[in-house]
């Protein structure tokens, strides 16, 4: 594998650096170094130092980044090389903060305190995530895509300091609102600029709903890679950037200053401990356990399974999906029942399933509902459905249609007419 060596500091944040990388890959890849910083509350004589936390933000981002990949998502990320520093497609950065939200908290209960529940009851959660974009700022400035700068938020009249990463109240709309953060959108003070033209700060490639639909799929991915685990992801902020060629990408970091995350019983180990002042030994503590969790994240083994009962049926053209095997089994349950038994495992004997994931399944039986057979395969780490199996009836097979059943994660999505059920 090639070393690469840093060059010059490209930039500098609050929590970490960007180097050029030396030699032929200078002009492609960055590598990006944690710094133990953390911070809160967009006030600078708040950060404080934290041991260990530049290894431990390294070690999640990294692994949340593979996770992604695995799943489909495009990221910027390529690798890690050490303890703090991974190399990463070098972007450019879109000036905006992506949050996607599960549940009402924090500043979204400022804006809307009609959500907040009492203390010690469950927040109140979002059936559909709640997509929010915030215009980055520093210092208050207003900076565009190609680096002039627009104007300046003002100042907070209770802070005394400038407002920075403003909401945008309408984000599909070519001129942008931006409404103070932290204030009911029907107070006069929320608003800051009634018009900021969007054209001035995103790529012409690039579109809000682009935006919207891959900040939803990495909330998803990583929610569910979370529950897994048996913890709550209320939300998250992410960041994307362009290379290149123009391909939108997951860029800057995921780690654990990214999200509000909970236990079951709704104790935070995340970025928010350090918000609300806990003490900072608790603290790196999270952080560890946190860098230590990440590493059983999985991505499910998923297949798409087309069972035709002859090879006279029409075979459907299924489309690729990242991380999901495509199986086509031709067997006639009215003509050769035997043959399907012996596919499906039913006489004892393993099942095609069960040879392709011997490692993670296990057989768990079948069940038979009028003109249904159908064996539902489990992953014996997660309790969920990694497959199910279907025999039809001739009498469904001569009406020439295939089923086929997307088996896996969270539950099982049926295309085609089907009667009876299995479970």
């Amino acid at each position: 594998m090639k070393n690469y060596q840093k060059g010059k500091v490209l930039a500098e944040g609050k929590t970490k650096r960007l180097y050029r990388v030396e030699g032929e890959d200078y002009e492609r890849l960055v590598v990006v170094e944690s710094k133990d910083d953390i911070t809160k509350n967009d006030d600078p004589s708040q950060t404080k130092l934290m041991v260990s936390k530049a290894k431990f933000s390294t070690a999640t981002t990294s692994i949340v980044f593979e996770l992604l990949r695995k799943a489909g998502i495009p990221v910027a990320y390529e690798r890690r090389i050490s303890d703090t520093e991974f190399l990463a497609v070098n972007c450019k950065m879109i000036m905006l903060e992506v949050v996607i939200r599960r549940y009402a908290v924090g500043s979204y209960l400022k804006r809307y305190p009609n959500l907040e529940k009492k203390e010690g009851k469950v927040p109140h959660r979002f059936h559909r995530l709640v997509f929010e974009l915030f215009l980055k700022t520093t210092g208050g400035k207003i900076v565009m895509k190609d680096g002039e700068e627009w104007g300046e938020t003002g100042v907070d009249l209770k802070t005394k300091r400038p407002i920075d990463d403003p909401i945008i109240a309408n984000p599909y709309d070519d001129a942008w609102v931006l409404r103070h953060p932290k204030i009911p959108e029907w107070e006069e003070d929320s608003y800051i600029y009634r018009q900021v033209l969007k054209n001035g700060f995103l790529q012409r490639s690039v579109t809000v709903e682009k935006i919207e639909e891959i900040a939803r799929r990495v909330f998803l991915v990583l929610e569910g890679a979370w529950a897994q685990l048996g913890f709550r992801l209320v939300d998250f902020k992410i960041e994307l950037g362009i290379d290149k060629d123009g391909n939108l990408l997951v860029a800057d970091v995921i780690d654990n200053d990214s999200w509000r995350l909970r236990t079951d019983d709704w104790k935070e180990i995340s970025k928010q401990l350090f918000r609300d002042n806990f003490n900072m030994d608790e603290i790196a503590d999270k952080y560890a356990t946190v860098a230590d969790l990440v590493t059983r994240f999985a991505v499910p083994k998923q297949a798409i399974v087309l069972w035709r009962g002859s090879q006279d049926d029409k075979s459907l053209e299924l489309f690729e999906l990242a991380g999901i095997e495509k199986i086509d089994i031709v067997s006639s349950g009215h003509k050769s029942p035997s043959a399907c038994d012996a596919e499906s495992g039913t006489d004892g004997h393993h099942s095609i399933f069960q040879k392709r994931y011997a490692d993670d399944t296990q057989y768990t039986g079948a069940k038979k509902s009028g003109r249904l057979y159908a064996q539902a395969i489990f992953h014996r780490r997660t309790g969920q459905v990694a497959e199910i199996k279907i025999n039809i009836s001739n009498k469904e097979r001569e009406q020439n249609r295939s089923r086929f059943f997307v088996c896996g994660g969270g539950g099982i999505r049926t295309h085609g007419p089907l009667s009876g059920s299995a479970s």
